[in-house]
């Protein structure tokens, strides 16, 4: 590691010390067993909700992929029509997030503006003006997602991974449908789903204000409107097994590609090994930060793009760049590696030597100077990811999900005992001997192929001089068999991935 990275995380490490953003948090149960989350906040004057129900992508019928997607988009977008129609958007903030499994309204509002902004909140999510207007825009939302996504490849590689590893399974379908099954849904189809799913017994709540009980019971009084019944709970199976490594080529005419590969992940943040792992992948190659492994030797040392960074669960880029997102928890996850927009020429060596890397790694573990700053790093880094009430009540939530304390107060507790053995051990445990999946958005299938085959030549293409140590690097990585055969190879064209 560089002295530049050192000295980052060394004076990112004295700044945070003192910092410790997570809050107490007060939990109620009902009857029906429904936790809420509340959190006071003496000395604001903003009112925080987050709603949440048990229904995602996983719930979609047959032949009508995208339902929960479009029922949610539909929610926000009357909320956001009621609120522009009042001039009230200044006052208040709305979104949605739509995952496999939970699907979330974000709301918060200035204490001034809440009666008058809540009651179309609420009266939305609890009974929506479903009617040809708001589907047709809901549909056109999610179909314009579909075409954002075709139409940047970096996105689309992530995405196009997620669907390749669970292919078969209830995972293995976009939250936006397909470009067939969004003509197939009507208003009737909403109107069943939601009240199927949008159900009192089936919500999680979180509150954040000076008298988050006071807001509660006015909360739980609207929601007992929505109609009685819990949904059975879906029980999610394990991805499809498959042998040796394969790759899904997506020809899309451009002069850069994407990649996105991984591999399923038989843990959750409930599992002691993730924490190991939570660690281990700060080093390799934590969300845009400089010091990953992977960032450092593919863009700063090579030049090959903007960034490129790996994941041990789903990851969601919230309204802070580097911090993630809540209230997408699953019972699967996932470990993935994305490398970003790259030259054509440059891709199959690239891919080469991350897995090569990735490999390195597992084998070998980290050195103890790089556990020691990498560990302190992420018991300090984790607690920014709570940078405001939204996101504390997303992840108390989120770990009422998993079962565990407070998700930012138990990265503390777990990673102060990780010792540089269990990281080693945790790697080989969960990620070694695992065969990868692999997704490429390039306008070369055909070369690609050959070159990943080892029918073609890997050697990259550079714009600056590599130390003798890099080049020595090179020659190995050039070396690397990736034990791939023509079989395990399928190119489809870009306008197929979600039609």
């Amino acid at each position: 590691m560089n002295r530049k990275v050192l000295t980052f995380l060394l004076l990112f490490i004295i700044i945070t010390t003192s910092l410790s953003l997570a809050e107490e948090v007060e939990k109620e149960k009902d009857s029906f067993g429904k936790i809420t989350t509340l959190i006071t906040l003496p000395e604001s004057d903003i009112i925080y909700i987050v709603l949440s129900f048990k229904t995602g992508t996983v719930r979609d019928p047959e032949g009508k992929e995208g339902l929960n997607y479009v029922t949610a988009g539909l929610i926000e977008d009357n909320i956001k029509k009621g609120l522009n129609e009042k001039a009230l958007t200044s006052g208040a903030g709305v979104s949605r997030q739509v995952d496999k499994e939970i699907t979330t309204f974000f709301f918060k509002v200035h204490k001034d503006k809440f009666d008058i902004t809540y009651p179309i909140f609420i009266s939305e999510v609890i009974s929506p003006d479903i009617n040809e207007n708001s589907l047709e825009r809901a549909i056109d939302s999610a179909l314009n997602i579909r075409e954002d996504l075709i139409n940047h490849g970096e996105s689309l590689s992530l995405e196009a991974l997620d669907l390749f590893i669970y292919r078969n399974h209830p995972y293995g379908i976009p939250d936006f449908g397909t470009k067939l099954s969004l003509k197939n849904i009507n208003i009737e189809d909403i109107k069943s789903f939601h009240s199927g799913f949008y159900t009192f017994e089936n919500y999680e709540l979180g509150i954040g204000c000076k008298n988050p009980k006071k807001i509660l019971e006015r909360v739980k009084k609207d929601l007992s409107s929505l109609p009685a019944g819990k949904p059975e709970e879906v029980v999610i199976k394990e991805p499809e097994k498959f042998n040796g490594n394969k790759v899904l080529i997506i020809k899309k005419d451009d002069a850069t590609t994407a990649i996105a590969l991984g591999f399923p992940l038989d843990i959750t943040r409930s599992d002691s090994d993730y924490y190991p792992l939570l660690l281990a992948n700060s080093y390799f190659g934590h969300h845009r930060y400089m010091q990953g492994y992977l960032f450092i030797h593919l863009r700063s040392a090579r030049g090959f793009n903007y960034g490129d960074y790996s994941y041990i669960e789903k990851f969601v880029e919230g309204d802070q760049d580097k911090m993630p997102q809540t209230r997408i928890p699953r019972q699967k996850q996932y470990f993935y590696i994305w490398i970003r927009n790259l030259s054509n020429e440059n891709a199959c060596f690239a891919t080469k030597f991350t897995i090569y890397s990735l490999e390195k790694m597992i084998k070998k573990g980290l050195s103890p100077e790089i556990f020691r700053l990498n560990r302190d790093f992420i018991w300090h880094n984790a607690k920014l990811w709570d940078f405001d009430i939204l996101q504390k009540l997303g992840f108390s939530m989120d770990s009422d999900f998993y079962h565990t304390p407070y998700f930012i107060d138990y990265i503390e507790k777990m990673i102060k005992d990780i010792k540089n053995k269990d990281v080693t051990e945790a790697l080989q445990r969960r990620l070694g001997g695992r065969n990868i999946k692999m997704v490429f958005v390039t306008g070369e299938p055909q070369k690609l192929k050959e070159q990943l085959l080892g029918k073609k030549d890997c050697k990259p293409v550079y714009e600056t001089t590599l130390s003798e140590e890099d080049q020595k690097i090179d020659e190995i990585v050039l070396k690397y068999n990736l034990k791939l055969r023509p079989e395990d190879i399928e190119i489809i064209e870009v306008e197929d991935i979600f039609k």
